[in-house]
């Protein structure tokens, strides 16, 4: 059995302002369904991570199996989480992946092994700090609404929120439920109570129902001063520290070294049309960009 392999990446899909070449090459690298679906977004700040997250997912998953990179055929289960098609002569793939985007970036976390589910926010700093909390009151265990509230001042109260956010975002994701799960069921606490950038901190657990799960690692840090990333990891009994692992941290891409890596796939054309559509559209709606 091949060692285990974790792979996470981050790309910032702010900063990346695509050309007609770059974007129409990026459509012809992902899959029909998965151009349409990007396509139907209205503003660029959605499509581009989107767009980015689907070429990760690509890239990734061929230097993962070996597989050449327009063989990669990705399905989705009934709860629209993605997973790799195997072939009729190969199933080189049994591990899990998942990607999330939001704020600047698009990240993607991979285990050769494990079952994987992973969430990024940005820390968005409100004025209506206090009714922003209280329509989401029933989201999260009264434990967790201590932990928030005795974070110092403001932004450190956001900060906190976001994270234990992105830390229940991450455990759905792991388990494929999606929307369908209820995440006032889970109760984390965070003996760390400060993330550092780049820096992973492994001591967060969960109780579910009441009910504290030991089959479970998370792993959190911090992208920059504003974004904060969660990995949810279904261990089972298995003692991780004595499993090989390419990389603990995140490797920072740029959507220019993704694209040079990607290939159209075949019977792809160059499509003018999707780029004029992209090009015309608004960055982000007015209130964002102001």
């Amino acid at each position: 059995m091949m060692s285990r392999r974790v792979i996470r990446v981050a790309v910032n899909s702010t900063v990346w302002k695509p050309t007609e070449r770059e974007w129409t090459l990026a459509a012809q690298c992902v899959q029909k369904e998965e151009k349409e679906r990007i396509g139907k977004f209205v503003f660029k700040k959605d499509s581009k991570p989107s767009m980015l997250g689907r070429l990760l997912i690509r890239r990734v998953l061929a230097d993962v199996t070996g597989r050449d990179f327009i063989d990669i055929k990705l399905r989705r289960t009934e709860k629209g989480k993605p997973f790799l098609e195997p072939t009729e002569s190969r199933e080189d793939f049994h591990g899990s992946f998942n990607v999330a985007h939001h704020g600047d970036y698009a990240v993607l976390t991979l285990d050769t092994h494990h079952t994987v589910g992973t969430d990024v926010m940005k820390v968005e700093h409100r004025k209506d700090m206090r009714k922003f909390f209280s329509t989401l009151r029933r989201q999260m265990t009264e434990q967790e609404w201590r932990t928030v509230e005795r974070q110092e001042g403001d932004a450190g109260k956001m900060t906190m929120f976001y994270r234990l956010w992105c830390l229940k975002e991450s455990y759905v994701k792991a388990i494929g439920i999606g929307m369908g799960f209820d995440v006032s069921r889970l109760d984390f606490h965070v003996p760390t109570e400060n993330l550092s950038v780049n820096q992973m901190v492994r001591d967060t657990f969960v109780y579910v129902d009441g009910k504290k799960q030991t089959d479970w690692l998370f792993e959190e840090t911090m992208l920059d001063a504003d974004h904060c990333v969660a990995i949810a990891t279904n261990i089972g009994t298995t003692d991780i520290s004595k499993e090989s692992t390419c990389s603990s941290s995140f490797e920072f891409w740029t959507a220019a070294d993704l694209l040079s890596r990607c290939h159209p796939l075949e019977g792809s054309q160059p499509d003018p049309d999707y780029w004029a559509m992209f090009d015309a559209r608004q960055e982000a709606p007015m209130a964002q960009r102001s």
